[in-house]
Order: C-alpha cells, then sequence, then structure tokens
C-alpha cells in the first residue's frame, strides 16, 4: 500500500469548504476531478483541516491511498495544475510506501486571522474588517488565560459527528503588523467547528472594550454557546500549516 501525500495553497474565496457537497464547488471536489481527468481513477482525498465556507489556505497537507500511480512522482505538481482553477494549486506532491492519513496522523494545526481597521478594495477577501481601533494588549490577556486543554462547545457551532470538544490549545496570540493591521496565530492539537471565528469574535470585543479580558475565559467554562459573541467573517481566517511526527519531506 503506497500514499500519494500533497500540498497545496488556495484561496477560499469561491470555495464552499473543504468538503465535497452536492452542486456545489469544494476544495476535496475540485482536487478529486483533477485527479481523475489526468489518472482516469476516482480517488478518496483527505485533508489535515477540513476548512469552511470563504477559509484560506496557506499550506494544506492531504493525502491519496494508491496501489498503482501513473504519473512519476516529480511531474505530479505540474500535471495537476494544469486541470485545477487558478484559486487552488498544487506545491509539492510525494509518494511513500506506507498507509498515512493527513486527519489523523496530525498532531496540531496552526491558524492564522488577519483584521483591518483600513477598509481597502485589495484587502476585502483576506481581511476582517472592523472599524473600531482594537486594543491587542487586552485580546492577548484574554487569549493567554484559555492556553491549555480545555472544553470549547462555548467557542464552537454544533456538530453531531464530534464526541467531544476538549482541545488542547499550544498557541494563542495577537500581533501588530502596521497601524491598521492585527494578526491572531493559533495552534491547537485540534480544533472543532468555527471554534477560530468565535474566539476571534469575542476578542475583538475585549479589543473594542465591549467585554473585559477575563470573559473569554469565564464563558469558556460555562461551556455555553449563547456566550459566545458574533462569529467573525471567514474571509481573515487563514489555515497555515498542519504539523506531523514523520519526518518525510513534504511534512515538514
Amino acid at each position: 500500500m503506497k500514499t500519494l501525500i500533497i500540498k497545496f495553497q488556495f484561496d477560499g474565496t469561491d470555495f464552499v469548504g473543504w468538503q465535497m457537497q452536492p452542486g456545489q464547488r469544494s476544495l476535496q471536489g475540485e482536487l478529486t476531478k483533477a485527479f481523475h481527468l489526468k489518472t482516469g481513477n476516482e480517488f478518496k482525498i483527505i485533508a489535515a483541516g477540513r476548512t469552511d465556507t470563504g477559509v484560506h489556505g496557506i499550506s494544506q497537507i492531504a493525502t491519496i491511498t494508491i496501489d498503482d500511480f501513473r504519473i512519476p512522482e516529480h511531474k505530479i505538481v505540474p500535471a495537476i495544475n494544469t486541470v485545477l482553477p487558478d484559486d487552488l494549486q498544487l506545491i509539492d506532491a510525494q509518494i511513500i510506501n506506507e498507509k498515512y492519513n493527513a486527519r489523523f496522523d496530525a498532531i496540531s494545526r496552526e491558524y492564522s486571522y488577519y483584521i483591518t481597521n483600513d477598509y481597502s478594495v485589495f484587502k476585502r477577501r483576506y481581511y476582517a474588517h472592523y472599524k473600531e481601533k482594537l486594543d491587542i494588549a487586552l485580546m492577548n490577556e484574554a487569549s493567554s488565560s484559555i492556553i491549555g486543554k480545555n472544553d470549547f462547545t462555548t467557542y464552537s457551532k454544533v456538530n453531531n459527528d464530534l464526541n467531544h470538544y476538549v482541545c488542547d490549545l499550544e498557541r494563542c496570540d495577537w500581533e501588530r503588523i502596521n497601524v491598521t493591521d492585527i494578526k491572531l496565530n493559533i495552534k491547537s492539537n485540534r480544533f472543532v467547528y468555527s471554534m477560530v471565528r468565535s474566539l476571534v469574535g469575542t476578542m475583538v470585543d475585549i479589543g473594542s472594550g465591549k467585554l473585559a479580558p477575563d470573559y473569554l475565559k469565564s464563558a469558556l467554562e460555562k461551556t455555553d454557546r449563547s456566550l459566545c459573541s458574533k462569529i467573525a467573517p471567514a474571509n481573515g481566517l487563514f489555515f497555515e500549516k498542519a504539523y506531523f511526527s514523520s519526518d518525510y519531506r513534504i511534512l515538514k
């Protein structure tokens, strides 16, 4: 048994997210179609992170179980990119001689979230726009309080496929890019449905002075979704990368 590991990037603006859906334009659907066009085979493609509608990806990983693959490894990227749309492109590919699963073998994932208070037509796809100037010192005071293993029910949407909402948050901090723009860096062993955007929405209310910094932690501990602020827009969210314990070139 062999596995093809692919690394790809995408502008999620015009996708309904990762999951294939009938009559909808999805990342999984476009990749499946492209590999079918080039090989004649139908493959099941599994991603390390299943992004929502409108979310972007810098360096996403997916795996495909294969018995045989007629495209030489060094030609996979250029071959598949000829039939992929401009907003979804492979950046690397590697065939390994074992079964591997991008979703279950990933040990952590990292996202970033971009906010601007300076609206621009050039930023509208990739930054969430908030008019208020946000105090990232208050936002970092709040975010530091939720590092570690917690139940993130409060900051999630219902997902009946999950057994629990516990995530081990390794990093959650804001940085200022320039006078108008800020960025959240967040890393965890797993993320539940809409978790990052839910956290961002509440931290924005903290940064604007509507909520106290200790609200983020206290609401988290109550596991009550009604305590979450308005969820932040999808366009500011980027899947940065997935982390693996294996030392394959493509996973570093």
